[in-house]
């Protein structure tokens, strides 16, 4: 008998012993899918804001992705990786195909920031069939005829309807120039606009200018075509060059500009004085989103750049929400998921964007909200649905 209990011991040993091998050999093979960050960390003027970002990512994967039991239950596994843009579109192209290539298990790109990144990422992403979450470029080129990328802003249009109500309705203007960047795509697509609508409602363009060839002979022209106010769809320190020589040249009328006005540091937002449009009252609505950012700035103090960093949170829930939904771990399946909200409201993802909804194509459509910008500080002027 003694024998036989011996015998048996040995196999069922190394039954146990092999089920723990392979068990160990399924859990190491178990796979993980990675959301990849595009973030502009090596760019001189926009890293503080790539390094909240990175560092709000951090703190969401840690609190709401790393032990999520939704996930768990699904047996889905998920880790969050970076690629630094430099904001530049070629490298940011670049650097994706690379990571691509290498990377099979890629869930989801989040980002870039910037139209002119987000445009040839967005490409890119829809070419192989990967969700890609935008939250701040406003470009509609960006999501056009493209059903794996999303934008959490309402796109350039509707910026230029509410601008161009508020200079003619509440300035009285009727005579504009515009001052732009013809390299970038986002003060390329604003310029163009203008120039379409502002005629459209009886006023004149008297002047439209690349921000290179401006100086102190073409100020003199527009001056002497009796030009109230410069569209200057522009960004950092080519709106701040392009101001002072406004000033410096005797200009007497108001400069006006887009959200990215709001996107510049204080060595330029203290300095450049005019309106712009946005897309935030100043009032954090009630949502997990919201909830989020605030008690990770109470925490860190100096997160900055509130706006942009709580719609970042929004497309950060945005993305979870598809993670949790959909029934199978795939980019297709993501892609559905998110897609069910066309045509609804976002509110549960919008800390800052109220009842910003998804039109039955896929752009955020709501308010916009002039500001005048005087010695650095920033008021409120009016609220204007572009749309009616």
């Amino acid at each position: 008998m003694a024998k036989c209990k011996k015998g048996f011991f040995i196999p069922v040993f190394f039954v146990f012993l092999l089920a723990f091998f392979f068990a160990g050999c399924k859990e190491d093979d178990k796979v993980v899918y990675k959301i990849v960050f595009l973030l502009p960390l090596g760019s001189h003027e926009l890293a503080n804001l790539a390094n909240d970002m990175r560092y709000i990512a951090g703190e969401f994967y840690k609190k709401k992705v790393k032990d999520n039991p939704v996930l768990k239950e699904k047996g889905v596994s998920v880790e969050f990786e970076y690629i630094d843009t430099m904001a530049d579109a070629a490298l940011t192209v670049d650097r994706m195909r690379a990571f691509i290539i290498h990377n099979p298990d890629i869930l989801a790109f989040m980002g870039p920031v910037l139209s002119r990144t987000a445009i040839p990422a967005g490409s890119i992403a829809q070419q192989v069939g990967i969700p890609m979450i935008s939250s701040m470029a406003t470009h509609p080129s960006v999501t056009k005829n493209r059903g794996y990328v999303f934008a959490m802003l309402p796109d350039n249009l509707l910026q230029v309807r509410a601008l161009v109500r508020f200079v003619r309705e509440n300035l009285g203007v009727h005579n504009a120039a515009v001052v732009y960047d013809p390299k970038d795509d986002y003060s390329r697509d604003m310029a163009d606009y203008f120039k379409r609508i502002f005629p459209a409602t009886g006023g004149k363009i008297s002047g439209f200018f690349a921000d290179s060839v401006l100086d102190s002979n073409v100020v003199s022209s527009i001056k002497s075509q009796g030009v109230e106010v410069v569209f200057a769809p522009l960004f950092g320190n080519n709106l701040l060059s392009v101001y002072n020589i406004l000033k410096n040249s005797g200009f007497g009328g108001t400069m006006i500009g887009g959200d990215s006005w709001d996107s510049v540091d204080e060595s330029v937002s203290n300095v450049v004085d005019g309106y712009f449009s946005f897309f935030w009252d100043g009032a954090f609505y009630e949502s997990e989103s919201a909830d989020f950012f605030i008690n990770l700035s109470e925490t860190k103090p100096e997160l900055k750049n509130g706006f942009y960093n709580t719609v970042f949170c929004d497309s950060l829930f945005f993305l979870l929400e598809g993670l949790e939904n959909m029934d199978i771990p795939s980019p297709k399946n993501l892609r559905d998921v998110l897609s069910s909200y066309i045509g609804g409201n976002i509110r549960k993802f919008a800390g800052i964007l109220g009842d910003y909804r998804m039109d039955k194509v896929g752009k955020i459509t709501g308010k916009i909200y002039i500001y005048k910008r005087m010695g650095g500080k920033d008021q409120l002027v009016v609220e204007i649905d572009p749309l009616e």
